[in-house]
């Protein structure tokens, strides 16, 4: 795991591998996705799935006053998905989480936002410089 100090109280937490299914069951128990789309799928398969399966994933999850916030995660095929709390939209943490992922990810990732979602997704990877499919 990789873990970042972003000051006033904001840390993440990143990792690839085994620790991913550790910040999977964080995120799914803070409830950090929307229920029903591809995010909650993605964090359920990783808890679930085999060594291979989540060693070719990625997460970072942004804390707020330790308390978790955001989350990015990097499928297997090179998909992002994101997820910020209603609350903490608009302050850069969802910025910050992408920006943790690309940081950090193996150079094999080839990854890419995806573009469906809320109004306005689209719009925010490419202020993160990530490829929209």
């Amino acid at each position: 795991m990789i873990i970042d100090e972003h000051g006033t109280g904001i840390k993440s937490i990143t990792s690839f591998g085994e620790d991913c299914q550790k910040l999977a069951k964080i995120a799914l128990s803070n409830r950090l996705y929307v229920s029903g789309w591809e995010l909650s799928y993605y964090l359920q398969r990783i808890i679930q799935s085999s060594t291979t399966q989540h060693t070719q994933s990625g997460i970072t999850l942004i804390f707020k006053d330790d308390k978790p916030v955001s989350v990015c995660l990097l499928a297997h095929g090179g998909e992002i998905n994101t997820f910020t709390r209603k609350a903490m939209r608009k302050n850069g943490l969802g910025k910050l989480a992408v920006n943790q992922m690309m940081k950090y990810k193996p150079p094999v990732y080839n990854a890419y936002g995806h573009g469906n979602g809320v109004v306005g997704t689209s719009s925010f990877y490419k202020k993160c410089n990530v490829p929209i499919r």
